[in-house]
């Protein structure tokens, strides 16, 4: 078991309203599930140093001191023990091993909240093309429901690498030298080619120039601009640009905390005390793509893969990756969208466009605008969706309790108490 997992998991437990020893429990059934090999496969590539975008994305969880982390194991540990029985458990572990484990956490998620909504549940059931995610028998009518989750692509969203990236070459090339540098990226176009090795080159050339112009006593401001972008750098006086500047799409520092042996890492989310290195400021070119479009086609993608299947079919989209909140994306052109994909089968009884985020109960919670189709003479049960829908917004799957009902204001203290560990 990692120390950071533990050490947060030992100071927050309480804040999450969940028993320490249910925690470490909940870690043993998610390491014992996945198996020996992918620990081993995981902590190898820990071992080569690779970047965090590499490794698997609940190797991550298993390793993070967040209370995201927590909760995620604990809900994982709850589905697969609500899922002992099942007969396509085992190709369930295979698929939370794989690049699929977003879709599966998705697909188990969600069968679960089906399942305690009174539908009768089996996950993976046949069908003529291959699997279908899970079926729910609901008032004796049997639907066959696909998942599809479009995934938080952030570690390899090049806003992400760029940041990071410039941030490493800066620190590494500063080494000792008792001042900071700011550098702000512009970029101009969709990057293409190597440009992670491109901005790697040009970050030490611009840190190294900023370096000797200090040594010679002359302004530090160095630019270089390409068709894709413009870098500038130079070294951090009183004039400088602060942190949150308006016109920046990013901007955070780079600072150097002292650490004290034994210390937690998420402790030094605290620490007050540091040197600062670097401050990075970022403008990326506008997205012209309309996320809309994007959802209606997944909608017929994953429609088709349905298509030999005679009895009612039920879509469930989670695009978290694509909006934070599905209930605070406009949503009349998006509902006017995913008809006219529906129309053409009527089959299909309806989808629900969902997000996923982590709630002031600092629980995750699943946010859904629910679509029926009006072709179709197939319906879920209105009685069904008022269980789905009441038991989303106020039960606690993990500890099957009612959540507290609080106001607005209420709740953000609540959150601001209970986020993070005590001093």
């Amino acid at each position: 078991m990692t120390a950071h997992w533990l050490s947060y998991a030992e100071a927050q437990h309480k804040n999450l309203s969940l028993e320490l020893d249910r925690l470490l429990r909940d870690y043993d059934l998610i390491l014992s599930a996945l198996g020996p090999e992918w620990l081993d496969k995981q902590e190898a590539q820990e071992a080569k140093a690779i970047p965090i975008v590499q490794f698997h994305p609940l190797y991550r969880e298993l390793n993070s001191s967040t209370n995201q982390a927590l909760v995620t194991v604990a809900e994982l540990a709850k589905y697969l023990t609500a899922f002992t029985s099942d007969p396509a458990l085992p190709d369930v572990l295979t698929d939370l091993c794989s690049d699929k484990y977003p879709s599966t956490l998705f697909e188990l998620a969600t069968a679960y909240r089906w399942r305690m909504a009174a539908a009768q549940v089996r996950l993976h059931p046949p069908t003529p093309s291959g699997v279908a995610d899970f079926e729910a028998v609901i008032s004796d009518t049997t639907f066959t429901v696909e998942c599809s989750v479009s995934p938080d692509t952030v570690f390899q969203d090049p806003t992400f690498i760029l940041t990071g990236l410039a941030a490493d070459v800066i620190s590494d090339v500063l080494g000792e030298e008792p001042f900071a540098v700011i550098a702000k990226i512009t970029v101009h176009t969709p990057l293409t080619g190597d440009w992670q090795g491109e901005l790697r080159r040009l970050a030490k050339s611009l840190c190294r120039a900023v370096i000797e112009r200090v040594q010679k006593s002359l302004d530090t401001h160095v630019s270089e601009e390409t068709a894709a972008w413009r870098v500038e750098m130079e070294r951090i006086t009183e004039a400088t640009e602060k942190l949150r500047a308006p016109g920046w799409d990013i901007s955070f520092g780079v600072s150097m905390k002292p650490e004290t042996e034994g210390q937690p890492t998420y402790k030094l989310l605290d620490e007050t005390r540091g040197i600062e290195r670097a401050r990075i400021f970022l403008k990326m070119p506008r997205d012209t793509g309309d996320p809309d479009d994007f959802i209606a086609k997944k909608l017929k993608r994953e429609a088709r893969q349905l298509r030999h299947i005679s009895g009612p079919r039920v879509v469930l989209l989670d695009i978290t990756g694509v909006t934070q909140d599905v209930l605070n994306a406009p949503r009349e052109a998006l509902h006017q969208k995913l008809l006219r994909a529906m129309r053409g089968t009527p089959e299909l009884a309806c989808v629900f466009v969902m997000s996923r985020g982590f709630s002031t109960a600092l629980r995750f919670q699943y946010r859904a605008l629910y679509v029926p189709n009006p072709e179709s003479i197939y319906q879920l049960p209105e009685s069904f969706l008022d269980r789905l829908t009441k038991l989303e917004w106020t039960w606690d799957f993990l500890t099957d309790r009612e959540i507290p009902v609080l106001d607005k204001d209420e709740a953000m203290r609540d959150w601001q108490r209970r986020s993070r560990p005590p001093r």
